[in-house]
């Protein structure tokens, strides 16, 4: 009768032993926060008691406001401590320490899936985009403007620009327009008329100085010159003119102000060069009319939006 005992206490430990180890956590602390807790884990498939011979995960937990404090010490002695909104979240996290497929899980991202290429698939190609180029910054200006010119004569005018940034340089257009204002020089004396007209081309490099803009610049270009007077041929008054002009060159700088929206107080002097002045004086059907200056120096005032 004892073997038969002793087969049957073996038979039950063999098989106590064969089956593996439920995943257990002992849960103490705060009263009101154990209870909801275990019954999460309980919930959850996980034992709140422990088996003999079985590991176990130890969980304190406590209030702390409105979150709980779960400290959580593994089988294996590793500790952890976290705060969360609920008896829920804190049974999922006690759970992560008492399964290790659970922890594995939480602790490895799952591994990227292989990319599926049919045969039939042509290969990927690598795309580069073509590189875009920079927008150009535009430049508009106005000049109300005034020139001494080389013989003593003053003309008034508009000045007109315009320019395309590129790279350090700002490239375009100048157009001028002018009368004689025929108060001073040989225009007052002979009682002459003077109108012109200059287009250049040209170059300005934007120098920047806190907030205003220092801007020198050449330009090339061609200018017209109508010079009027009155003759008295046959004892009547008739008008004479004589157009003259040529290539010009010119020297400039400007100062420009920045005032708001991309505009900008903009104040200029330039000196102005006519290679091949006529500077003699006309003489046309007996009437002695003025040569043509030589040098011109303008200044003026007005207003630029972009560009330099």
């Amino acid at each position: 009768m004892c073997a038969g005992v002793l087969v049957a206490l073996a038979c039950e430990a063999a098989v106590a032993a064969a089956e593996p180890c439920p995943p257990a956590a002992l849960v103490d602390g705060d009263a009101e926060a154990v209870g909801p807790v275990q019954a999460a884990l309980v919930a959850r498939g996980v034992e709140v008691s422990v088996r003999p011979g079985c590991p176990a995960s130890h969980a304190r937990v406590r209030r702390q406001g409105a979150h709980l404090v779960v400290d959580v010490e593994d089988a294996y002695g590793r500790l952890s401590q976290r705060t969360v909104a609920d008896a829920a979240t804190a049974a999922a996290v006690i759970e992560s320490w008492t399964r290790a497929d659970v922890s594995a899980g939480l602790l490895a991202a799952p591994p990227a899936p292989a990319p599926q290429v049919r045969e039939d698939e042509a290969p990927a190609v690598l795309r580069v985009p073509a590189p875009v180029a920079p927008a150009r910054s535009i430049g508009l200006g106005a000049r109300l403007v005034t020139a001494l010119t080389s013989d003593g004569s003053l003309l008034l005018g508009l000045e007109t620009s315009a320019c395309v940034q590129m790279g350090p340089t700002c490239v375009g257009v100048l157009a001028r327009a002018s009368v004689d204002s025929q108060q001073t020089g040989p225009t007052e004396r002979m009682e002459n008329s003077r109108t012109g007209l200059d287009v250049l081309v040209g170059a300005d490099v934007p120098l920047r100085a806190g907030s205003l803009t220092i801007v020198p610049g050449a330009g090339l270009g061609l200018g017209w010159l109508r010079t009027g007077g009155t003759g008295v041929p046959a004892g009547g008054d008739d008008a004479i003119d004589v157009d003259g002009g040529g290539p010009r060159a010119e020297a400039r700088v400007a100062l420009s102000l920045p005032l708001a929206r991309g505009w900008a107080l903009d104040f200029g002097v330039a000196a102005d060069v006519a290679l091949l002045a006529h500077t003699s004086a006309f003489n046309v059907s007996g009437t002695t009319l003025a040569g043509e200056p030589r040098g011109y120096f303008w200044g003026g005032i007005g207003v630029r939006h972009g560009g330099p």
